[in-house]
């Protein structure tokens, strides 16, 4: 923003932030950090010109989570898989037991 409070395009020089704007940049340049080193270099990819964590944020949850619609989706999809889930005669309970704990990890 300029003096009267109008958006601008143009960067502050660095000289001119102020101690709130300097904290907030470490802030941001810490998480971009912990972003970049937490993700493999396919994903790192995706993320390496975002000027925001925020911004890497969201590519992140959308690309691991997907959109509301996929998300919707994918409930629906594990609800009927659950509700169709029996226990079958060749299966033992334990068998049984670690395909209910897969559906429980798929959620």
């Amino acid at each position: 923003m300029d003096k009267e409070g109008k958006p601008t395009l143009e960067l502050k020089p660095e000289e001119e932030w102020s101690k709130e704007e300097d904290e907030l940049a470490l802030a941001n340049s810490k998480a971009l950090y912990a972003l970049y080193n937490g993700v493999d270099k396919h994903i790192f990819r995706l993320i390496k010109k975002c000027a925001s964590a925020k911004e890497a944020w969201i590519i992140l949850q959308t690309v691991h989570e997907g959109t509301s619609k996929v998300k919707m989706l994918r409930l629906q999809l594990l609800t009927t898989k659950f509700e169709n889930l029996r226990l079958n005669d060749d299966e033992t309970i334990q068998e049984f037991h670690m395909t209910l704990l897969d559906y429980d990890n798929q959620f």
